[in-house]
């Protein structure tokens, strides 16, 4: 049962995370793109280091689920939740597994 409740943990924090990225990221942009158009007159700026700082997290994030999903899958709001939610699941399962086998060992030595 704490298996089950780590894996689970693990993978509610990284999906929150992933969304947080996401909002960051979309966040950025606008900001980008305001200042490009209001400030630049339209002239291209170039991404900002945490524009390109996000997008490699959410890149190495991503990984799992971009080897599944090909190009033409929906691209809904609820194709993008569920997406993100199976990616967060497979890395809770690897990363709380992790977690359960460390906690584990180390009260085992501790006994």
């Amino acid at each position: 049962m704490k298996l089950v409740r780590t894996i689970l943990l693990t993978a509610l924090l990284l999906w929150l995370a992933q969304i947080l990225l996401f909002l960051l990221l979309l966040a950025e942009s606008y900001s980008h793109i305001f200042l490009s158009l209001l400030v630049c007159f339209g002239a291209h700026i170039p991404d900002s280091a945490i524009q390109e700082f996000i997008s490699k997290i959410l890149t190495a994030l991503l990984f799992p689920i971009r080897l599944v999903a090909s190009a033409s899958t929906s691209n809904t709001f609820l194709a993008v939740v569920f997406s993100l939610a199976l990616d967060s699941l497979v890395w809770g399962l690897a990363i709380g597994m992790v977690i359960y086998l460390v906690s584990t060992c180390t009260v085992k030595n501790k006994s």
